[in-house]
């Protein structure tokens, strides 16, 4: 009986486990949406995006946490759920649908993670190419003053002397 009890335990366990998964993810999905919006902006707000990045750093970590938590509580119970489908059949149905959702969310973040890196890489691309004509102008106006620092030397006077 005590195992009974011990395995309804266990299956609760693991469908709060599914359900906290799909708020994780729901909250990725938000942060990924977040950061496809500053993409999309004229400006980056870069700060922002690292917050993003940082925040959704936290929620993969508690995702992986979960997700072995769950692996050991399925392996535990696998037997018992098979022997006993119709014992825990509504449980089971709840799992299956919850799985399904999170699937569902890991496919959306999946896309649009995709979308992001492209845009991000473009974003990239451009403030490297920014950077390199900044640095070129600046390269040319050094050169320019290096040239012209040289160019006068005491005695040639560019100035001529009508008082002869």
């Amino acid at each position: 009986m005590e195992n009974k009890m011990d395995n309804q335990v266990y299956v609760s366990m693991m469908m709060e486990s599914l359900q906290k998964k799909k708020q994780i993810l729901s909250s990725l999905y938000a942060g990924t949406k977040e950061q496809e919006n500053l993409l999309l902006e004229t400006e980056l707000d870069v700060d922002r995006f690292s917050e993003l990045i940082e925040e959704k750093g936290q929620g993969i970590d508690e995702l992986e946490s979960l997700d072995g938590g769950f692996d050991i509580l399925f392996k535990k119970l696998e037997k018992e759920l098979m022997a006993n489908r119709a014992s825990y059949s509504s449980e089971i149905e709840t799992m299956k649908s919850l799985i399904r959702d999170i699937t569902d969310l890991s496919t959306k973040i999946q896309v649009l993670e995709k979308r992001n890196h492209d845009r991000f890489q473009s974003y990239m691309s451009g403030e490297k190419e920014r950077f390199r004509k900044a640095n070129a102008s600046q390269q040319t106006a050094m050169t320019y003053a290096k040239n012209m620092a040289g160019a006068h030397k005491p005695g040639n006077s560019y100035f001529v002397n009508e008082t002869k």
